[in-house]
């Protein structure tokens, strides 16, 4: 009954998007236009409750080791001491237009594959399943690494990184040595402008799969939240199904259900970043662990997994000692590491665990969900679909 409650008055909740069908410039101080459709979503949403939407295909020519099978034409510019350089972004209006009444700004970070163009409609379709209209804006940033620059054709000024280096927070390779953390910085920074955005009061920053593990390694060692803050705008990061987390101690879960010490010589990289915070990037130091993991605890974080994502022989899995210690799949690896810090932070934790009925490793079958709308969509820290495990 409560769920069903939540979810009508999310459903009555005018708030929106704009999806243009090609994102070119606009002049600053026009104001952003609505748009009822993109490409590929010729239909309305039609999912009740928390069930997986029925006949949908992923995209099976997609993966790590491929080439991306598309980029968006809207160029994000990074700046940077070393340089300048460019990241495609997918958005519901171009990121150089007046946003005014814009209230809400979804940022979601693909997977290890860079669907980025998949993982964000996959967000544009939640946020239709939840009729809004009107206050929210979409953004997909895409994380390239050298074969898809070659395959797309693209220019020398867009930044590529070493397979896997973008989720982990190790600088670009080419044309300026950002990391995936300063990219998140940049973007943040951009919506803290009340000249551009000056009804703006919440961002989320959604990363799933190796998007998540970016985003939950940006919401402990990240910085661009403060300019937010200071603006009163609030900040969530939502954490939907990584292979690994970061801990801030050599603890990790034993069989028993408790957690125990890792034995360091029988897996040398389990404290290791990014599974721990020895030898972290660059990006990273200056900052004690005891103030990394005091800021992670107090910040708005979701742990957003469905509870089919239980292979432990999934393809992309991260298997290796340094994961495994973490559990055995991506769903008792969320499961543990939200117990891991009730434990650590039993009367300060501004943190939840979501599971998302039948939803297994793909970003559609987890965000176009009941279960997820209130986790993208509202601003309260009470879930219908929160565990306590």
């Amino acid at each position: 009954m409560r769920l069903a409650i939540l979810f009508t008055l999310l459903c009555s909740v005018a708030f929106g998007l704009t999806i243009p069908h090609n994102v070119s410039a606009q002049a600053i101080n026009a104001p952003a236009k609505n748009s009822a459709l993109i490409p590929d979503m010729q239909s309305p949403a039609e999912h009740l409750g928390s069930t997986i939407p029925t006949a949908y295909d992923p995209d099976s020519k997609t993966g790590p080791g491929k080439p991306v099978r598309a980029t968006p034409d809207q160029q994000f510019d990074i700046e940077t001491t070393s340089g300048k350089g460019t990241i495609p972004v997918y958005s519901t209006i171009p990121l150089n237009a007046n946003a005014a009444g814009t209230e809400r700004v979804v940022i979601i970070v693909h997977g290890e594959s860079r669907n980025a163009k998949s993982n964000w409609s996959s967000t544009v379709e939640a946020a239709r399943m939840a009729a809004v209209t009107g206050t929210t804006l979409i953004v997909g940033p895409q994380f390239l690494v050298p074969q898809d620059i070659a395959a797309r054709g693209l220019p020398a000024t867009v930044l590529r990184w070493k397979m896997h280096d973008w989720s982990r927070g190790w600088p670009a390779l080419s044309p300026v040595p950002v990391s995936g953390f300063e990219i998140l910085d940049r973007l943040l920074d951009h919506f803290a402008d009340r000249t551009r955005y000056p009804d703006l009061r919440t961002v989320v920053l959604v990363g799933h799969s190796a998007g998540a593990q970016l985003v939950q390694r940006y919401a402990a060692v990240g910085h661009g939240e403060q300019a937010l803050t200071a603006l009163g705008i609030h900040t969530r990061y939502v954490v939907v199904e990584p292979s690994s987390f970061l801990y801030f101690d050599n603890l990790r879960p034993s069989a028993s259900g408790g957690f125990k010490a890792v034995d360091p010589a029988t897996c040398p990289g389990a404290t290791q970043w990014r599974y721990g915070l020895d030898n972290a990037p660059p990006y990273a130091s200056g900052q004690s662990a005891q103030a990394i993991e005091a800021a992670y605890a107090g910040r708005d974080v979701v742990y957003l997994a469905g509870t089919a994502d239980n292979d432990p022989n999934h393809s992309e899995l991260d298997q290796s000692c340094a994961g495994e210690l973490q559990g055995t799949d991506r769903l008792s690896r969320s499961v543990s590491y939200m117990n891991y810090m009730r434990m650590r932070h039993p009367t300060d934790l501004h943190q939840s665990l979501v599971l998302v009925p039948g939803a297994d490793h793909d970003s559609k079958h987890v965000l176009v969900n009941s279960c997820s709308l209130p986790v993208l969509f509202s601003d309260s820290p009470e879930f219908p679909c929160a565990s306590n495990p």
